[in-house]
């Protein structure tokens, strides 16, 4: 299955950690502008997906978000990132959501 690297989306954060059933491990408010799957083409205000594919998309949590993604939905432990993280049970599944 092929899916598109970014995806504009317009939603509250608080919405989407709803929809998610996420656990974020910091206060989250405002809004998403989009969601993305790689770094490379992720633009500030999107809603980074670490997802596990070719490669493990939580090696690339802490590049999205000081590119400004405003946060990341995760599925293992990231200690080296205090803020902006939601924690899902698979991250396939919270996109999906």
């Amino acid at each position: 299955m092929t899916l598109p690297l970014r995806v504009d989306h317009k939603l509250s954060l608080a919405d989407a950690v709803s929809a998610m059933r996420g656990i974020p491990n910091s206060k989250l408010s405002g809004n998403l502008s989009g969601v993305c799957l790689d770094t490379r083409v992720l633009r500030k205000g999107d809603l980074f997906f670490a997802l596990r594919a070719a490669r493990d998309g939580h090696e690339f949590a802490r590049q999205a978000l000081d590119k400004g993604a405003c946060a990341a939905v995760i599925e293992q432990d990231l200690p080296d990132i205090k803020e902006k993280l939601i924690r899902v049970q698979r991250t396939w599944d919270a996109l999906g959501d």
